[in-house]
This record gives C-alpha cells, structure tokens and sequence, in this order.
C-alpha cells in the first residue's frame, strides 16, 4: 500500500505543478488575442473561459446579498434576542460559480483553444501562445490528470485489500485476534 500511495503522492505533485501557473498563463493568452485580428465577439468568448479558468464571476455578487449579510450580521452582534437572527430560508442565497476543478479547468482550456483554432487572426509570436503549444499542453494536462485517476484507484484498491486483510468477519486478524 506504501509505494501505491508513493505513486499517487507523485502523480498529484505533477499534476498541481502543471496546473498552478495556469490562471497566469491564460492571462497571456487572452493579452495575445487582444493585440490579434480578432472581432471583439472573439474576444468576449474568450473572457467567458478565461474567467471560468480563473475562477471569477462575470459580475460581481449583488448588493442586496452582501447588504443583507452585513445587515443580519451586525443585528446578530448588536442583540441577545434570537427572533432577530434570520433563518435560512430569508437569506439571499447565491450559487458558487467555481469550475476550479482539475476537469473543468481542462475542458475550459480546451474550449478556449478551441475558440483560438478558428480563429485565423490569432497569431502570437510567442512559441508557447501558439494553438500547437497549447494542443500540446492540453495532452500532457489529460496525461497528468489520467495518472492521478489511475494513482487514485490502485491505491483505494490497495485499501479495500489491507481492510479485508484485517476486518473481515470470522477470517480478518482482527476477528482472529479477539478470540
């Protein structure tokens, strides 16, 4: 179980050093399509990935939920009558936008390249900008992203065979031991 959770200890390592200059790197892609022959609709599609990418919200969450917040929470502070606190039903609620995950920040990547395949007018000159690099990024994300997944699954694996080892009934050490 050690050199399995060695490999998957590894494979997590590479894949978060891969991924972690990623926000930055989008930055440059998007700075490159700006200064390129592209429609302004491009470059709108453009931002809605290299926003996902980032983790940003197209717009900032509403005022009413942040002064509702703060209103309820100053009341809360200021108060010891309970009937002041709101319940969770009067609460404005807001949905998480964050497809920071390994998957979603690949398929957006790839999205992204995708749009900048069509695109003719895009023409870096940075050698690491062009649609080749970045098709070239995209497999070793997937490779890395594969290798975690695998790591994953042999170690839990490993896991399911150690507890069987040691806790199944009548057979397990543990049962042996206790008799």
């Amino acid at each position: 179980e050690e050199d399995k959770h060695n490999a998957y200890s590894i494979a997590v390592d590479n894949r978060e050093m891969l991924f972690k200059p990623l926000s930055n790197f989008i930055t440059k892609i998007l700075n490159a399509l700006k200064s390129s022959e592209v429609t302004k609709q491009k470059i709108d599609d453009a931002k809605t990935y290299t926003r996902k990418l980032s983790g940003k919200r197209a717009k900032n969450k509403s005022k009413k939920a942040l002064d509702a917040f703060v209103s309820a929470t100053t009341k809360d502070l200021t108060t010891t009558d309970t009937t002041v606190i709101p319940s969770l039903e009067q609460e404005h609620k807001e949905i998480s936008v964050s497809q920071m995950s390994y998957d979603n920040r690949y398929d957006n990547l790839s999205k992204l390249v995708n749009l900048l395949s069509t695109e003719q007018g895009y023409a870096p000159n940075e050698s690491e900008l062009k649609v080749t690099s970045l098709n070239t990024l995209l497999t070793t994300m997937k490779t890395k992203n594969s290798a975690v997944i695998n790591a994953i699954t042999a170690l839990s694996n490993a896991r399911i065979d150690r507890n069987k080892i040691l806790y199944k009934d009548d057979t397990g050490l543990y049962d042996i031991a206790m008799f």
